[in-house]
């Protein structure tokens, strides 16, 4: 409703019609604009009094509206992300949960996120934990060779800077070797570091590296993000947010689109483009679980390998609060 002060205006007459209007029709939404400063200031009143918003001037009113229309979008939303069907296995993520918290920890390991990430139909590389040089050779026999070795510490974030992770390992002797420079590089530069032993996983092919995240915000709740990965992503910082609960597909394909990334996923300059489905699913399913256990602080999932086939989470970690 616009009402423009002129010679036959009364604007305390058009107000209590609008109410009784509003009062007729209470599930049609009703804005007012008064435009008239003072003149028509004691309507305005009184319609602020009975709960219709009322505007000095039609730009901010037609803003509400805008934005009472996009709020009934959302809530119509379909809050499981278009994952009716996926059944996750959420006793396996209490389970590691639980050991993480008795082991007065927040951080996971290696091992454990990729478990977490596993049971929500995340597709990480398998991860092992080795105590000793022997018990990494056995493990990297079962993996099958190529393997990468990283040490093993919720206290080491960037473990590649201090020779914390040995990769293209081809045999018995080169992780016997590995293991055992892992160990000696971090005393060396954290001496204060208990490392938990040294983590073994498949070398993966080469592809398109992206990240995919989670961070809580304690006003906004779980924000998903997605952009470029590797070792560029703070330097390029090409991310995208939307809100994890109830995010719908579409949402998800506008959050890819709005990144330099999808140039690279669709095929660029004779690359073959990669699985967008793929890369979807992860991102449909990371933030399920960040719904689901709203005790997750942050989840970075960095790189997310893509390729013309298929995804995979290469280097996964979690907070909890």
């Amino acid at each position: 409703m616009l009402l423009c002060p002129v010679a036959v205006t009364e604007p305390v007459e058009t107000a209590k019609a609008l109410i009784e209007l509003n009062k007729a029709y209470p599930d049609k939404p009703l804005i007012a604009a008064y435009m008239g400063g003072e003149t028509l200031a004691e309507g305005a009143r009184l319609l602020a009094t009975n709960g219709i918003p009322t505007f000095a001037m039609p730009e901010p009113a037609i803003g509400a509206l805008a934005g009472m229309t996009k709020y009934t979008e959302f809530l119509k939303r379909d809050l499981n992300g278009g994952i009716n069907n996926f059944k996750p296995d959420q006793k396996t993520v209490k389970a590691v949960f639980y050991d993480v918290k008795r082991d007065k920890r927040l951080t996971l390991l290696g091992c454990e996120a990729a478990e977490v990430a596993s049971a929500y139909g995340i597709p990480a590389t398998p991860v092992k934990l080795s105590r000793s040089p022997e018990e990494a050779v056995v493990m990297a026999e079962e993996i099958g060779y190529p393997v990468v070795l990283k040490v093993a510490s919720p206290k080491i974030l960037h473990k590649t800077d201090i020779g914390g992770v040995i990769i293209g390992l081809n045999s018995a002797s080169e992780v016997k070797t590995a293991y055992v420079t892992i160990m000696e590089n971090t005393h060396k530069y954290l001496p204060k570091v208990i490392p938990y032993g040294v983590e073994i996983q498949k070398m993966v092919p080469r592809g398109t590296e992206l990240i995919v995240g989670m961070t809580r915000d304690l006003q906004f709740g779980s924000m998903i993000g997605f952009g470029l990965g590797g070792i560029y992503v703070n330097l390029i910082k090409d991310v995208s947010f939307r809100l994890a609960e109830g995010l719908t597909e579409n949402e998800i394909k506008e959050m890819i689109a709005e990144t330099k990334a999808y140039a690279l996923m669709k095929g660029f300059r004779g690359e073959k483009p990669v699985d967008i489905d793929a890369v979807i699913g992860v991102i449909k399913h990371l933030a399920l679980l960040a719904t689901d256990f709203p005790e997750i602080m942050e989840v970075d999932i960095n790189p997310l390998i893509a390729y013309e086939s298929g995804a995979a989470a290469l280097d996964v970690k979690i907070t909890l609060s």
